[in-house]
């Protein structure tokens, strides 16, 4: 009797589906991951901005502790950012800083608000999250 063996050549269409598949999985995966990194790396220099801002504005009213504990920089976020070219020094100052807000942060505005004992300045910014774009909210205390 003959034997009729068959011997295999080449790949089949199955083989090649399946590895076609297996790395299209791997390239949608790191795609994901590089758009995921991005994201994350600019609301990171958002945040970044907004501790040294915040930061900033806090060291100003410690070295102007007298005007501060009078309410002199006190400000509400409605307020806005104002001219910087007033007689004024501390409402340039607050004005500035608003601005510098403004340009740094997506909807940026600012806070201050003095007592006797301590400073709070506040940030608030729009981010992305989950779908919608919503207020964020960052709080520095500190005393005079």
């Amino acid at each position: 009797m003959k034997s009729f063996e068959r011997y295999e050549q080449g790949v089949g269409i199955i083989e090649v589906m399946a590895a076609l598949s297996v790395l299209m999985f791997a390239a949608l995966a790191i795609s994901n991951m590089q758009t995921n990194s991005a994201v994350s790396m600019i609301i990171s220099k958002s945040h970044f901005a907004i501790n040294e801002t915040t930061g900033n504005m806090l060291e100003t009213l410690r070295s102007n502790a007298e005007d501060a504990r009078t309410g002199s920089y006190n400000s509400v976020f409605d307020d806005a950012p104002g001219s910087t070219t007033t007689a004024n020094p501390v409402a340039n100052t607050i004005a500035r800083w608003k601005q510098h807000v403004t340009d740094r942060l997506p909807k940026g505005a600012g806070q201050i608000d003095c007592s006797a004992q301590k400073c709070t300045v506040s940030v608030r910014w729009s981010e992305y999250i989950d779908g919608s774009d919503e207020y964020q909210y960052f709080n520095m205390a500190g005393p005079l």
